[in-house]
């Protein structure tokens, strides 16, 4: 009788214990539902934000090439024409390609876009576009062409030997 008692007292503990072991499962499993519901959430926000972002970048694209580049016309010579401000520096009658910084910044951006090549494929010991770009003999040639620039507003610039 005595063993009857014990393996009955075991066998209720056996059950609380599995009741609790399920209970503690059950809302283990509701918090995973609630973490991963939550996760979720953010990830359909982070997808409509990115939506949003590339409609926009899509609308100012086709803004741009409705207001800009399907405007364009198409010119004959153009590489014959002198690329000025985006004004033309005033001159009327004369035809120019007008662009912002003039030449000098379209200049400066072709060295960029060589800077940044050079950035991204380093090369081992063939001659880097960066070579170029950091050359003494490039400083040279950029005061020199600063030099011949025609300038009519009165500004002097002096580029002698020791400049360079």
């Amino acid at each position: 009788m005595h063993d009857g008692w014990l393996n009955g007292l075991k066998a209720h503990r056996a059950a609380i214990e599995g009741r609790k072991k399920r209970k503690e499962d059950m809302v283990f499993e509701a918090e995973q539902r609630v973490i991963k519901k939550e996760l979720e959430r953010q990830e359909r926000r982070l997808a409509r934000e990115r939506r949003r972002k590339e409609n926009e970048l899509k609308a100012l694209r086709d803004e741009i090439k409705k207001s800009f580049i399907k405007k364009g016309e198409i010119k004959e010579n153009m590489i014959a024409w002198d690329i000025f401000d985006v004004n033309g520096n005033y001159e009327k009658g004369k035809n120019f390609a007008g662009a912002i910084g003039g030449q000098l910044l379209q200049f400066c951006i072709v060295l960029q876009a060589i800077a940044e090549l050079s950035n991204q494929h380093p090369g081992g010991e063939k001659k880097q576009p960066a070579d170029l770009i950091n050359s003494p003999l490039l400083v040279t040639f950029l005061l020199a062409f600063v030099k011949e620039l025609k300038n009519d507003s009165g500004l002097l610039i002096q580029i002698t030997n020791t400049t360079v």
